[in-house]
């Protein structure tokens, strides 16, 4: 009904042979956060099995000072990069002590910041044996999230969740990150 399937297809095109570390960066929904974050933890558990976090990669990018850590709070009370994981634990599973995690928490990137985080992971991405997954967790509406936008030219709710969802696949769509 949500992303599952999605996730479950996208997931399946990854060949585990070739992987030993998993990147996941993931939106902040639950603190403001200028920059990017880093977790304080050394694993994050999966109903399957516990996943190690990569602490070399964690020196390097902190090394940078481009990194906050998360509290643990945040850490806790945050989903973008937690949904990804019992899937990375399945993908992973014949590797299961042969390869680490990176979770990245991303804030509220302006164009310079975009580009000094994509700078700075650039080294990451040209390695072959580094996977990247890129949590959309695409949008949040309701007062949880304090996102009750409603366009009332159309009759529903949910059409109007729907155009302003195709209004932003668009813009991604079209490369056009200033909207």
């Amino acid at each position: 009904r949500y992303s599952g399937p999605c996730a479950a297809y996208a997931y399946k095109q990854v060949d585990p042979s070739k992987i030993k570390t998993v990147f996941i960066l993931g939106p902040s929904h639950h603190a403001y956060l200028p920059g990017c974050a880093l977790s304080r933890t050394t694993t994050y558990d999966t109903p399957l099995y516990p996943l190690p976090i990569d602490q070399q990669i964690y020196t390097e990018l902190k090394a940078t000072g481009a990194f906050e850590t998360m509290t643990l709070d945040v850490d806790e009370s945050e989903h973008s990069i937690e949904m990804h994981l019992p899937y990375i634990a399945k993908v992973m599973q014949s590797r299961k002590n042969a390869f680490t995690i990176v979770p990245v928490l991303v804030g509220a990137l302006n164009v310079d910041g975009e580009t000094k985080y994509g700078s700075l992971f650039s080294k990451y991405l040209l390695d072959p044996a580094n996977l990247f997954v890129i949590s959309s967790d695409f949008c949040h509406w309701g007062k949880r999230f304090k996102f009750t936008h409603y366009d009332k030219t159309y009759k529903h709710i949910y059409q109007s969740i729907e155009a302003l969802d195709r209004q932003g696949m668009d813009l991604i769509a079209s490369r056009d990150a200033d909207g």
